[in-house]
């Protein structure tokens, strides 16, 4: 045999191999079972719609983020087990640019791709049109963010739908509730975004108040994305309030600090930020927040706070969390990352991917641990949390440890349910 018919030969024989090897593979991919909408072997596909563009993109991305670690967590420690076996997880994202039809529309995609667990949401209108996207293609949401009523009535509740960080309304009676405690004052007004976050704190404070026609309670609306708030803060400071409660969110939120700061209202009357985050305190001067009181859901320095399993639950995430993403959580980032465990936990208990069988094993098992406490899912969909809110002040450039990171302390927490929305209100009872 020739030299020449030699080297055919082999090369002939190379690539017989290889396309043996390639049919092997094909082969033994099609006999994979894994999970829904995966063509790998222990491979679970999970959504995940956050606002990575528009109004709550300084949010949304941090988001992602979390989530992004969540899942590193999980997959470093083997996955997730389903009837004994055990399946890494990969997130699949999407961009629902802070507005509620394309997060709808971003729902009904992800669903038709075979997903059927999805966890998003970064502003409170917008989860609300997922959450309805999610009723129509039968879809176990999650959402990541505070959520309007309607997410929570029985007559009009997606069937699969938790939210983590519960209800906006409650958002409202807390601040509403600390106002009332902190400062006791005649007359008290709210300025907010005019959206359903905003009109949801209106709700929850109205809800508190109902029984106190002695206090002068007035709302100051300003549209969302208006970069000059300049009439809107004039006209809350010509009412001479006692208190101002200011409830902005995204992008306005840090709108809002600024220009309140630099037009003086501070100066002029007492002010308190509803539900602050790190996003916002550290996108404004020191002097911006400096002495505000503030709610917050959790905050990433538990230092001094009375509870020690707190603070040693808080110091653990943060040391894993800077490790790996180089900065402390914020508030609504934990919120994704506990999301992710949550979803995980359900599919663990329900031993499968069928959206009614893993929301009937969380509500089954209802409760769970978190850095905010003991908490425990309730009928609809709501969590309770040992501490629901946490006080925080905010520290001038003087005080601060670190200049960016270090801007609040925490000085107290709530552990009260008083400020979740009744279930009766809510057509539970």
């Amino acid at each position: 045999m020739s030299k020449k018919y030699k080297i055919m030969i082999t090369w002939c024989l190379v690539l017989c191999l290889f396309a043996l090897m390639f049919l092997v593979q094909g082969c033994t991919t099609n006999d994979k079972t894994a999970t829904q909408g995966s063509a790998e072997t222990g491979v679970i596909r999970m959504g995940f719609i956050f606002s990575l563009s528009g109004a709550g993109s300084v949010i949304g991305n941090m988001q992602r983020d979390a989530v992004t670690l969540a899942i590193n967590q999980i997959n470093e420690q083997g996955g997730v087990v389903v009837n004994g076996k055990k399946h890494l997880i990969r997130g699949v994202f999407r961009d629902d640019e802070s507005k509620p039809d394309v997060g709808a529309r971003r729902m009904r995609e992800l669903a038709r791709d075979g997903i059927k667990i999805v966890q998003g949401g970064t502003l409170a209108n917008v989860a609300l049109a997922m959450s309805e996207a999610s009723k129509e293609e039968g879809v176990l949401f999650m959402a990541a963010c505070a959520v309007p009523s309607p997410f929570f009535n029985k007559s009009t509740k997606a069937p699969y739908s938790l939210a983590i960080l519960g209800n906006a309304v409650s958002v409202g009676r807390s601040g509403a509730t600390y106002a009332l405690k902190e400062y006791n004052p005649k007359k008290l007004v709210f300025f907010l975004p005019d959206y359903a976050w905003g009109q949801m704190h209106e709700e929850g404070a109205r809800q508190v108040l109902a029984n106190r026609p002695d206090i002068d309670f007035q709302v100051v609306y300003s549209p969302v994305g208006t970069a000059d708030l300049t009439p809107y803060i004039i006209k809350v400071r010509d009412m001479n309030p006692d208190l101002v409660v200011l409830g902005h969110w995204g992008a306005d939120a840090i709108t809002a600090l600024k220009q309140v700061h630099e037009m003086g209202l501070q100066e002029k009357t007492k002010v308190m930020f509803i539900w602050m985050i790190s996003v916002f305190a550290t996108a404004v001067e020191p002097e911006s927040i400096d002495g505000m009181k503030a709610l917050t859901f959790w905050h990433h320095d538990m230092e001094g706070f009375r509870d020690q399993t707190i603070v040693d639950a808080s110091n653990k995430l943060v040391k894993e969390w800077v490790a790996s993403i180089g900065q402390p959580p914020d508030a609504y980032a934990m919120a994704a990352w506990l999301g992710v465990k949550e979803m995980v936990r359900g599919i663990e208990l329900a031993k499968n991917l069928e959206p009614s069988d893993v929301y009937n094993a969380l509500m089954k098992n209802p409760d769970f641990e978190s850095p905010k406490g003991p908490a425990k899912w309730r009928i609809d969909g709501t969590p309770m949390y040992k501490y629901w809110a946490f006080v925080l002040e905010g520290k001038g450039a003087g005080e601060r440890r670190d200049p960016k990171w270090d801007f609040g302390k925490v000085l107290d927490g709530y552990e009260s349910e008083e400020f979740l929305v009744p279930l009766k209100l809510l057509g539970w009872e």
